[in-house]
Order: structure tokens, then sequence, then C-alpha cells
């Protein structure tokens, strides 16, 4: 293997031992030609794999990354439906709460009113009472 060519990216899916992102080269040799492999970009863990032989873990871990994250969409979904909920009973309670408010606030208006006719009452009858 002593021909190969290394492309400018490195793997996503694999390290060396060192640590080190492994980029994806190509073989230039007669017995395996354009043969993708990876290995150790500084040479010191003697790291060597076929591109190929990685593909079916790839795509396992990638299996079980999409179920993770369908089963997590879900979770999610639930518990968006589960705030919507919350959130109509929270909007029902604030309409219902305004209009206590409300009802309040005539009602205080009411007394005032009450209580202003009282005391224009008593100033008439003070003042007519002075006439007197």
């Amino acid at each position: 293997m002593s021909s190969s060519s290394s492309n400018s990216y490195s793997s996503a899916f694999a390290t060396c031992k060192c640590g080190i992102a492994a980029p994806i080269r190509v073989s230039k040799t007669l017995e395996n030609p354009n043969h993708k492999f990876m290995t150790c970009e500084i040479k010191r863990c003697n790291y060597f794999v076929w591109v190929d032989s990685l593909v079916p873990k790839v795509h396992v871990e990638v299996e079980k990354k999409i179920d993770y994250l369908m089963n997590r969409i879900e979770e999610l979904e639930n518990k968006n439906q589960n705030l919507e909920l919350k959130n109509v009973k929270l909007e029902k309670v604030k309409l219902c709460l305004e209009k206590k408010m409300l009802d309040i606030e005539k009602n205080k208006r009411g007394k005032l009113y009450i209580v202003a006719v009282f005391v224009v009452l008593l100033i008439v009858l003070f003042v007519k009472n002075q006439e007197l």
C-alpha cells in the first residue's frame, strides 16, 4: 500500500486510536485500485480500516440515531399537545377572571354611585335644615 491519496475532508464517523479523525484515502495500488480506506493521519497508532467494512456499522448507528430522534419527536409532539391543552384551559381561566374583575369594577361603581347619591342627599338635607 505504498501509494494513496487523501481527501480534503475528515471522516465524521471514524477516529484512529490516537483520537484524531481519520481521513478517507483512496488506494492507488494494483492490488486495491480506487479502494477507499482510513488510516492514522500521523501514522503513530497503525490504525487502518477499509471504508467498506465501516459502512454497515455506520448504517446501524445512523438507524439507531434516526429511531432515537423519531421517538424524541413523538415525545416533544405529545408535550406540545399537552401544553396547548393547558394553554387553552389557562385562556379560559384568564377570561373568567377578567369577567369577574369587570363585575367587581361594575359593583364598585354601583356602590360608589349609591354612596355619592347618599352624600348628595345628606348635603341637600343639611342645606335644607340650615335654611329652616
